[in-house]
């Protein structure tokens, strides 16, 4: 990329920034390991570099699974009830009568087809935080998932939902150690991303940069810096629980766009296995929704990513894969043009306003690079 192709860019994420009235947008890019774009902007200049990364936590959980089947201590046929017992009993309610479920195995888990919701306001969750005083582990309430009925047998259809924190169970029954210190090992220190972790609660706040959210008149406010979705001091969310930085997401984001070798020479998963994480899974389901960068037809669903199944004519092929978080953070991998792209941000309901920026800060990235 140009000196001058690269002040363009800057300057339309600048312009960006001015419109959208954005807190905090990271733009880092880079081709074949190098690094092309390098941008911060927004009005919060704290020098806090941590933040909530949300649900891109779950390509991070989907590399520990793939590396556990490379070393041939899982199989993603598996049930799950080899692990919680209590996925033996999920239930599904047909035509008003309960019936048992189908069987769940680790691929509807990554695929997010396997029946479980977002919807954690049920009597069983309330009942084990309050039998525990609040302080239930996450295989605990995990189990709670499976006492209200499951939406649909393992499979039929794609709903996003906490599947990824029933992975962070498994990966704990399969290594006897606790989630958050077996990817410290695996994936956090070998790739010096030495300022990741999972979040245990609110207590890690004041430490975080700030989570903002848009008004209903477009003014950007401070909400509650929190994840709701730690349900207990003891509870690792596999699926939204990761802090981590601009700097050292990259450093995951372009170690797959690799081919699963690190810029340090670490191997962290095979070149097959990288290429299974992006594959589509899920056939013909549709996994369209409103909430992520999943737009329309053009993507389908590998293991805790999107996968493109349509290439754009800027240049973005089939097969790119990534996925995007709560609070508008989002990456992308392009294993044909060797290309990794990551966008950080604090903004909780960014799809109000910003759904759709990213792709098209993506194909500035792409024209800017003659792609």
């Amino acid at each position: 990329m140009t000196d001058d192709k690269n002040n363009l860019l800057c300057g339309y994420l600048d312009n960006l920034v001015k419109i959208q009235n954005l807190n905090f947008l990271d733009v880092v890019a880079n081709k074949n390991g190098e690094r092309v774009l390098g941008y911060g902007g927004g009005f919060d200049k704290s020098d806090k570099k941590r933040y909530f990364v949300f649900s891109c936590t779950k390509p991070i959980v989907s590399a520990c699974i793939l590396k556990l089947a490379e070393e041939g201590k899982l199989d993603v046929e598996t049930p799950v009830s080899k692990y919680l017992s209590a996925f033996s009993e999920a239930f599904i309610i047909e035509n008003g009568v309960r019936k048992k479920a189908g069987e769940m195995k680790i691929k509807h888990l990554l695929t997010m087809t396997s029946g479980l919701s977002y919807d954690y306001d049920t009597e069983p969750f309330r009942e084990i935080l309050a039998a525990t005083d609040g302080k239930a582990s996450t295989a605990e309430i995990c189990e709670a998932f499976v006492k209200t009925p499951l939406l649909f047998n393992s499979g039929e259809r794609f709903y996003y939902g906490l599947s990824f924190d029933v992975l962070g169970v498994v990966i704990e029954k399969v290594t006897g150690m606790p989630l958050d210190e077996y990817v410290k090992k695996t994936i956090f220190e070998p790739l010096g991303m030495y300022d990741s972790g999972f979040t245990r609660g609110d207590g890690e706040a004041e430490n975080l940069k700030a989570l903002y959210a848009k008004t209903a008149d477009g003014i950007t406010v401070k909400v509650k810096n929190a994840n709701e979705l730690v349900f207990s001091p003891y509870y690792l969310s596999g699926g939204a629980g990761v802090v981590s930085t601009t700097e050292d997401y990259m450093k995951f984001a372009d170690c797959l766009t690799n081919g699963g070798k690190a810029a340090n020479g670490y191997r962290l998963l095979k070149e097959s296995s990288v290429k299974d994480m992006a594959k589509n899974h899920v056939g013909e389901i549709s996994v369209n929704n409103g909430f992520t960068c999943v737009q329309g037809d053009d993507y389908a669903y590998g293991y805790g990513v999107r996968t493109r199944i349509k290439p754009l004519n800027f240049g973005l092929p089939v097969g790119e894969f990534g996925w995007d978080g709560a609070a508008g953070s989002y990456f992308m991998c392009d294993l044909k043009n060797r290309v990794t792209v990551y966008i950080g941000m604090c903004l909780m309901n960014w799809p109000a306003t910003f759904k759709g920026e990213h792709l098209k800060i993506v194909k500035k990235i792409y024209d800017s690079l003659e792609i």
